[in-house]
């Protein structure tokens, strides 16, 4: 290539097209990287075909998650502790047979939750951390896990699918304040009162 005044090398001339046209040297990666996510988010399934029944996983992997990061507060049995830490046992289940039950117990493990809420006829007014420093899979797994265990796999509604990372990684979208999920528990129970 011939250089002069005003010429530059092909590089140069190159950025400055893109430049021109709206791209910006070094976004062309970024922007690749938007299209093959959203090619990913529409391939993705938008019901439950595909999804495997909740009732008959395998939840190993979410047993360990739950055992190193929510048994010292909710019991390695889910029983929480009366007046400080809710139950999972039964609970869990109950959520997830509530519309918007589902979303909420993905948005309280990202988020975490503080604010009086009832559970089984008692009164919790506790502090639950947020878990989003969890993997998306790591999250998916532990719900999976306490929707399961200590025999809330008998109370699932018939039609309940997994938890995926794909779930958690959409809700991370869409952060909450602890004290609007209280809020939404407490709607929550009294649409399970009608």
């Amino acid at each position: 290539m011939r250089r002069g005044p005003g010429r530059t090398s092909g590089a140069g001339t190159a950025a400055r097209g893109r430049a021109r046209r709206g791209v910006r040297p070094g976004a062309r990666g970024l922007l690749c990287a938007a299209v093959v996510c959203c090619l990913a988010l529409a391939a993705a399934p938008l019901g439950t075909d595909g999804l495997r029944p909740l009732a008959t996983l395998d939840t190993t992997a979410g047993l360990a998650v739950f055992e190193a990061s929510c048994a010292a507060c909710h019991g390695f049995a889910g029983e929480g502790l009366v007046g400080a830490v809710p139950p999972l046992v039964a609970d869990v289940p109950a959520l997830l047979s509530l519309e918007g039950g589902r979303e909420y117990l993905v948005r309280v493990l990202l988020n975490g939750l503080s604010g009086e809420i009832e559970v089984q006829g008692r009164r919790y007014s506790g502090v639950m951390p947020s878990w989003a420093h969890l993997s998306d899979q790591e999250l998916a797994d532990v719900l999976n896990h306490v929707a399961t265990a200590w025999g809330n796999a008998a109370l699932l509604p018939p039609d309940e699918v997994e938890f995926t990372a794909l779930e958690v990684a959409l809700a991370r979208g869409f952060p909450a304040d602890q004290a609007s999920l209280a809020a939404q528990r407490r709607a929550l129970a009294r649409t399970s009162e009608q």
